[in-house]
């Protein structure tokens, strides 16, 4: 999660620094820099530091301990959505095809859409480890994991799939307890 949230700064960072070093040039070389030419760069900066702003919002919002807080209806797709984007630039960098699938029209689930979200992170870690570790044994192997929600019989259900190891039968029992890896 930290190479994603690495990855969503540093784009954004590097965008304010080209147009902080393109401005100072400019002045230091003497050439002039129109009114609507420094209105329009820093509207581009404001653009890319409110996505900044945003990112940082995510992750105080993902962070915050809400055990205690009370259940609120919001949208799976969504909260699978921005968990998504927190760990994308990672999955790219690991070679993982991922297949986004959610389902249209889901009703709001009750509950705490963080917690969710941490689950629907720590399926994704898990399905990343495991094509991580298959990809290293077999030669020209294609990672892949699949993210899916769905409406089913008055209920919502999340899937995360991938083509790793697998699990084996005796671990198989174990995957509930807590610490268990």
């Amino acid at each position: 999660m930290a190479a994603g949230v690495a990855h969503e700064l540093n784009q954004p960072l590097g965008a304010i620094s080209n147009t902080v070093s393109d401005l100072y040039l400019r002045l230091e070389e003497g050439i002039q820099v129109t009114e609507e030419e420094l209105k329009g760069l820093m509207r581009d900066s404001r653009g890319v530091v409110d996505r900044m702003a945003k990112t940082i919002d995510h992750l105080r919002m993902f962070s915050r301990d809400e055990s205690q807080a009370p259940v609120r209806p919001f949208d799976l797709n969504e909260v699978v959505g921005s968990g998504l984007r927190l760990v994308e630039a990672q999955l790219k960098q690991h070679g993982i095809f991922v297949e986004v699938d959610l389902e249209e029209g889901l009703p709001e689930v009750l509950g705490h859409a963080n917690q969710v979200e941490q689950v629907a992170l720590n399926l994704v870690a898990n399905a990343r480890d495991a094509v991580d570790e298959r990809g290293e044994k077999e030669t020209g192997f294609e990672k892949r994991v699949r993210v899916r929600t769905r409406a089913e019989d008055r209920k919502v259900a999340l899937e995360v799939e991938d083509n790793g190891m697998g699990i084996s039968e005796e671990n198989l029992e174990r995957v509930f307890e807590p610490f268990y890896t």
